[in-house]
């Protein structure tokens, strides 16, 4: 190893040096210094990114870096790729400073699925420093944001309408942004994505490979040869823009040497951390070693390490063969959605602690998790618990996984929607992953009881199912369910048949659980004043709730409530249109919050909720007038007046009445664009699509009307239609899962175990 702390622990390199270690293999220094165990991957937002740029471009000092000593063998893995190898020469770990170092590199050279931009003639607006204070505007791109974020707030996002626009001007028309890609990933791949918001774009590592690179010497590259690179769909200014003299000094006083402009290169300050601290693992069951506190202390002011990525740190630091297994997990294709990494390393322990004997540990602490690693190998009453771990994530002699994935990839083949029928029962991804992992262990703890008896398990797919979808209803404490769950299992002779209908008894006698009605009992019979249209309120349609003083609730009031509101369900309902629309879509590879979906109002909120001068017409007043305006809300964010729809086609739309979104008005067969992408060619499909029953089509059909104008008839049709589609969704998942067990069930107790 080429040591590069000779007599202090302090120790500089050039920036451009400090580059080539890590992007060019001919340096002596290349993978020199790489990652320990502990360290997670990169975590820093758009913002970061792009501001730390603005930083290095005007000059301001970004901060030391933190090295410990590596020794020949020791596991590590490279920035530059996420596999851990035992490096055959010693080296440094870094401690302190990986996503600087990782943004640095960002700027040089693109990743898979990031890029960073520099626009060469920007209108920055400084409306609020706290949101833009920059100089230069720098815009990342990556498989999250392939359009970027707003250029006066990296932290706003762009609006549907305006990245719909960009993708109509891309060669190969995309309407989605997961089917987009900032980088391309071959010769062949379509047109890659460009920062909107810009008006003369360049890729950052293109701009500095042409300034010289991180080799040099630096050269100044004219107006004329940048020129091509910005993206076609900008109309790049004849004229050199001023702005550019401006990037190109900067690029210069960042990697130029110091004969060429006459002041000190850019320089990394690196620090040496005492080596007894390097990647050891805790020596006592209560004290967190010192590379931990080190962690703890480093990123106090950054992205704090806590919780559960505290955790997986303290589990990599103690088994440097976790982080391999884990990412296999991870990067698997059947189930690497389900978890993160933090989220693998947690279901693993609630698996590894019940069979060890302690069935009520699914939420450790950081403290308790360290004293568990810390008596690995003792003869404590906990056991060997590393060594579960182990036996769950080691694949065996002739296998290609562990035990853990293949409990996984039986519970995704049991959960999951199968999209070869579009009646299958079987759930969405992006609904299975609104549950609280918690609450899926007591079925993961079955399946691994079961492992390997196929036909129990292909038996047992609608209790599990019916075990999942109620929770998805109720969305209960996940401890309490979670725990009382296993309890039940805990009672079980094995190998048996999984338990749902005890469960479920069990919640309702020892949670509190909300009770499942009957088919068709989803609402009460309606009160007289339903036939003026004046809408009803949650007690008139659910029964009393258990707020009411003078008359006992009616137990069903919590499940009718808990239904009536949860519009995520609909991922269920329209399973199989939404599966057509979106091939490929990976809830995991996307920001939550970007979906290529939107919840739509079917009758829009801007027909009920008027806005600006425009006031309500319901052409009678008094006490119904204020029924209507009180209880609105409660129609309109109804599961019953919500359907998921491509978020393109919901902008299209725009405020429309139903009645033209539903294409009630359209002559058949349909023939508009909407429609041919859709594949829906009748209004009759349009209803099928977007979950609502054709019986209860003629409702809709009169619920229809110009905003704002609300006669008697309309109201009374819309809530009809509402109604009756909320409770014909219900029906629907009743049957399909067969919940009448649950109701028999709990209406007879005795016959449930105790």
């Amino acid at each position: 190893m080429t040591d590069l702390f000779t007599y202090q622990d302090v120790a500089t390199a050039t920036l451009t040096e400090y580059v080539s270690w890590f992007l060019d293999p001919s340096h002596e220094h290349f993978n020199q210094v790489q990652l320990p165990p502990i360290q997670r991957n990169s975590v820093w937002n758009i913002a970061q990114v792009e501001r730390l740029w603005d930083s290095l471009l005007r000059g301001f000092p970004v901060g030391s870096i933190l090295l410990a000593h590596r020794a020949n063998g020791q596991a590590a893995r490279a920035l530059t790729c996420d596999q851990q190898t035992r490096p055959d020469r010693a080296g440094y770990f870094l401690l302190d400073g990986q996503q600087r170092t990782r943004t640095l590199l960002l700027g040089f050279k693109a990743t898979t699925t990031s890029r960073l931009w520099i626009d060469l003639d920007p209108e920055i607006v400084f409306g609020n420093a706290d949101q833009n204070d920059r100089r230069f505007l720098l815009r990342l791109l990556t498989g999250h944001q392939p359009w970027g974020m707003r250029s006066d707030n990296p932290e706003e996002r762009f609006h549907e309408h305006e990245k719909h626009e960009a993708r109509k001007k891309l060669v190969y028309s995309r309407r989605y942004d997961y089917q987009i890609y900032p980088v391309k990933q071959s010769e062949d791949s379509p047109d890659t994505s460009w920062p909107l918001q810009a008006k003369a774009p360049v890729p950052l590592d293109v701009l500095i490979d042409r300034c010289g690179g991180w080799k040099g010497p630096f050269s100044r590259p004219t107006w004329k040869q940048l020129r091509p690179h910005i993206p076609k769909a900008y109309t790049s200014p004849e004229e050199e823009p001023a702005h550019l003299a401006v990037v190109l000094n900067a690029l210069e006083n960042l990697l130029a040497a110091k004969p060429s402009t006459g002041r000190p290169q850019r320089s990394i300050p690196l620090l040496l951390h005492p080596e007894e601290a390097a990647g050891h693992a805790p020596e006592a069951e209560q004290v967190p070693d010192s590379i931990e506190v080190l962690f703890r202390r480093v990123n106090a002011g950054g992205t704090v390490l806590e919780g559960e990525e505290m955790a997986y740190s303290l589990l990599k630091s103690s088994w440097d063969q976790a982080y391999d297994l884990v990412s296999q997990v991870v990067d698997h294709e059947e189930v690497g959605y389900l978890f993160p990494p933090t989220g693998v390393v947690m279901a693993a322990t609630r698996l590894a602690r019940r069979q060890q004997g302690h069935r009520l540990d699914l939420s450790p602490s950081v403290s308790q998790f360290r004293r568990w690693l810390g008596r690995t190998g003792s003869n404590q009453a906990d056991g060997d618990f590393l060594q579960a771990l182990k036996q769950l994530l080691v694949p065996g002699p002739d296998q290609t996984q562990g035990c853990f994935t293949q409990i996984l990839v039986e519970f995704c083949r049991l959960a999951l929607y199968d999209s070869s029928s579009s009646t299958d029962p079987g759930l969405p991804r992006k609904l299975l992953l609104e549950l609280n992992p918690v609450l899926l262990h007591p079925v993961l703890s079955w399946v691994h009881d079961n492992l390997g008896d196929t036909a129990r398990l292909a038996a047992n797919r609608l209790p599990i199912l019916r075990y999942l979808m109620y929770l998805l209803i109720v969305r209960p404490d996940a401890q309490k369910f979670a725990r009382q769950a296993g309890q039940v299992l805990s009672e079980q002779s094995s190998p048996s048949d999984f338990p749902d209908t005890a469960i479920y008894c069990n919640w309702l006698r020892k949670a509190e659980a909300p009770a499942l009605p009957n088919f068709s009992e989803l609402i009460l019979p309606q009160p007289e004043h339903i036939s003026k249209g004046w809408l009803s309120n949650a007690e008139e349609m659910f029964g009393l709730s258990a707020t009411s003083d003078d008359q006992p609730a009616d137990i069903y009031h919590q499940f009718r409530s808990r239904f009536w509101h949860r519009r995520y369900l609909l991922l269920w309902f329209q399973r199989a249109y939404l599966e057509r629309w979106f091939q490929g879509y990976n809830p995991m590879r996307q920001d939550t919050a970007d979906t290529p979906y939107d919840y739509d109002h079917i009758v829009p909120y801007s027909h009920a909720v008027c806005q600006g001068r425009r006031s309500l017409d319901l052409e009678e007043k008094g006490e119904g007038e204020q029924r209507f305006n009180w209880h609105r809300y409660f129609y309109l964010n109804s599961l019953g007046n919500y359907r998921m729809w491509p978020a393109w086609a919901n902008r299209a739309d725009g405020n429309d009445c139903h009645t033209k979104k539903l294409r009630f008005d359209a002559t058949e067969p349909l023939s508009c664009e909407m429609s041919q992408e859709l594949m829906l060619t009748s209004s009759t499909e349009y209803l099928l699509a977007s979950a609502i029953p054709l019986t209860n089509a003629a409702s809709w059909l009169a619920a229809g009307g110009r905003p704002s104008y609300w006669p008697a008839l309309r109201r009374q049709a819309w809530m009809q239609a509402v109604e009756h589609r909320a409770s014909s969704l219900y029906d629907e998942l009743f049957v399909a899962l067969d919940f009448s067990s649950w109701y028999q069930a709990a209406c007879h107790p005795v016959d449930q175990p105790a």
